[in-house]
């Protein structure tokens, strides 16, 4: 072998060491291994500061098995705080088990040698120390501070502007474990694996299904500030001491002023309950408001599970405004609380009963035994001079303005009383109601073909295989029923909108009835829309009357 061979040979087999040890340092970041380099959050916080600022990385550990293979959209999840968030005077914020809390917002499964499996996850809350939820927001990111800076080359590189990106679980990283990866410039519809750059496109083209196990590490990077007292021990303050009582002023003795709103208990509307992958129940509930602004509060009893969970809501009204304006706004209105969320992973629970502001009983739901189904109940309202009457499956209609609680598509039997037109509020609860199931119908459709819905609401393409233009149409169509419901729940509380945003959900609606024809959905699916397009055509029916 000649000289200048035998160099030409060296020069290749040392670029193949450098470019192997460069590869196993890019796939070390595996969630559950650390690489050696720091691995810990971003440096101490100022001392005295109230909120953790944006940008704050909190490094993570995952309690809970996620896979793109077996979970679904809504799937809850457990991690806890890995490394403790403090400040320059060694004060602990955020200490380490914190619990975190959130759920699987799209989980797509892999197709072998086509695409790898891709699931997005929203940080929904943290645990306080007395177990209270405390909101967080907050975006995935790594537990590498080298990887975190890949996927911000990524990012810039493919979109130009990191604020519209979509960080993800993406399988293909090293061993069996799971990857990180950045889709750059919101929703590309269409765009595919082009929505994604360097590694994260490598990874997504493995084929590999991306499993998250318990005790593997990540990163949640802080896109509000949060509240640096929430992990801080509640302390009792000392009641000042008594003050001797003043003479009494002189001239007139003020009087109440009738339109300041004070706390306190709130009438439910309706409520929607879901069974869960994991045995637990969600409750969705809309309260009746005096007015807008109001926060809703729930507690329920027993705590542990039991046939029957009786629910209270509680109301805390807006800030103080002139008189003028609370004279404009109050009006009742429908408010949600806080979704609910029960355990009942051995099935006990068979109902949930909401209670009126007087504690008595306004309404019933029976909890749904099949996984990814729900029941929906709402109050039936009726004129306070009828007489009442023969009532439909539910029960007999009373006198009074509350009537007995009717399950989802009965209706209300006829009686001497007389009937008045739907209000703006029920209307609004229903336009709510519908729109909620749409979207569900929609998101499950969308990971079915191919698409993926973004944190923005639009969707991107990430399949191999192109679906028919029927799919895209009642994907497209999907789409513009939920905007169009949404609107009339917005517009219902001025009646001049009603009738104009009802007939746009008309068009809407038989737009979309039209492509499913043409369609193949399963089972799960069709049932559904069969059941969400009856409700709407029975509300447009008030609402168009």
């Amino acid at each position: 072998m000649t000289r200048s061979l035998r160099k030409v040979v060296f020069a290749v087999t040392l670029l193949s060491l450098v470019i192997s040890a460069t590869s196993s340092q890019i796939f070390a970041q595996r969630l559950g291994r650390a690489p050696a380099r720091d691995l810990e959050s971003t440096p101490p916080l100022t001392p005295g500061a109230t909120t953790i600022p944006v940008g704050t990385i909190i490094i993570l550990k995952m309690d809970d098995r996620l896979s793109s293979g077996s979970s679904r959209v809504s799937d809850r999840f457990r991690a806890h705080v890995d490394s403790p968030v403090v400040d320059g005077n060694g004060k602990t914020i955020i200490p380490v088990g914190a619990v975190v809390e959130g759920h699987v917002s799209s989980v797509s499964k892999a197709k072998w040698a086509h695409r790898s499996g891709i699931i997005a996850i929203v940080f929904d809350n943290f645990r306080d120390l007395d177990g209270k939820p405390v909101s967080v927001k907050g975006t995935l990111t790594s537990a590498d501070a080298e990887e975190r800076k890949r996927l911000d080359e990524e990012g810039y590189v493919k979109g130009g502007n990191p604020t519209r990106r979509d960080i993800m679980f993406i399988g293909g990283g090293a061993g069996l474990g799971a990857g990180i990866g950045v889709f750059t410039g919101g929703a590309l519809l269409g765009a595919g694996i082009g929505a994604a750059a360097g590694l994260t496109a490598t990874m997504l083209m493995k084929g590999k299904d991306v499993v998250i196990e318990p005790g593997e590490r990540f990163g949640m990077e802080l896109v509000q500030p949060f509240p640096a007292n929430a992990f801080q021990p509640k302390v009792t303050p000392i009641p000042p001491q008594p003050t001797p009582t003043p003479f009494p002023p002189i001239g007139p003795t003020p009087t109440p002023d009738p339109n300041r709103q004070t706390p306190g208990a709130l009438n439910p509307y309706d409520v929607t309950a879901y069974r869960d992958s994991d045995g637990s129940v969600r409750l969705r509930i809309n309260a009746e408001a005096p007015s807008p602004g109001w926060r809703v509060f729930t507690n329920h009893d027993p705590l542990a599970p039991s046939p029957t969970i009786r629910i209270r809501l509680r109301g805390t009204p807006p800030a103080s405004t002139s008189a003028d304006s609370l004279l404009q706004n109050r009006r009742s209105t429908l408010t949600p609380s806080p979704e609910v969320c029960l355990e009942d992973r051995g099935g006990v629970i068979r109902q949930v009963e909401l209670l009126d502001k007087n504690g008595r009983s306004a309404l019933r739901v029976g909890i749904p035994t099949q996984v990814g189904t729900s029941n929906y109940a709402r109050v039936q309202t009726f004129p306070s001079t009828g007489t009442g009457g023969t009532g439909g499956t539910g029960g007999t209609i009373g006198s009074g303005n509350n009537g007995p609680v009717l399950s989802p598509g009965t209706q209300p039997g006829t009686g001497g009383g007389t009937t008045t037109p739907p209000s703006s509020t029920v209307i609004a609860g229903q336009a709510q109601n519908a729109s909620a199931k749409v979207d569900y119908i929609r998101r499950q459709y969308a990971n079915n073909i191919g698409y993926l819905i973004g944190t923005d609401g639009n969707p991107t393409f990430i399949g191999s295989q192109r679906p028919s233009l029927e799919q895209e149409q009642f994907l497209s169509s999907l789409g513009a029923l939920y905007s169009s419901l949404l609107n009339l729940r917005a517009n219902a509380v001025n009646p001049n909108l009603i009738r104009s945003s009802a007939q746009r959900v008309q068009e809407d609606l038989n737009n979309t009835n039209q492509v499913w024809q043409r369609v193949r959905l399963d089972n799960d699916l069709n049932n559904r829309w069969t059941t969400v397009r009856g409700e709407i055509t029975t509300m447009l029916a008030s609402a168009l009357r």
